[in-house]
């Protein structure tokens, strides 16, 4: 298992995400193309464009996202599709 908080690095921090996609890519060879990143601020917004991570944004249609689910029953499908 792999856990990141912000007591480590904080969210705004790139780095946060770049620790967890590396882990990933070195763990299990998956790519940050092939991730899928939920948030729903303008700071989970800007590391996805700093990651070129897919970005679902939840209940905030004001962000520039990949998808945009109002409900976890949408999310589900998005993740089943991907």
């Amino acid at each position: 298992d792999f856990i990141m908080t912000a007591e480590k690095i904080p969210k705004s921090n790139p780095q946060a995400l770049g620790e967890i996609l590396h882990y990933f890519k070195k763990n299990f060879k998956i790519e940050p193309e092939e991730a899928l990143y939920i948030g729903d601020s303008q700071v989970d917004e800007l590391l996805c464009k700093h990651w070129n991570v897919k970005f679902v944004a939840f209940k905030n249609p004001s962000l520039s996202v990949d998808y945009y689910v109002k409900s976890f029953k949408e999310l589900k499908e998005i993740i089943e599709k991907n």
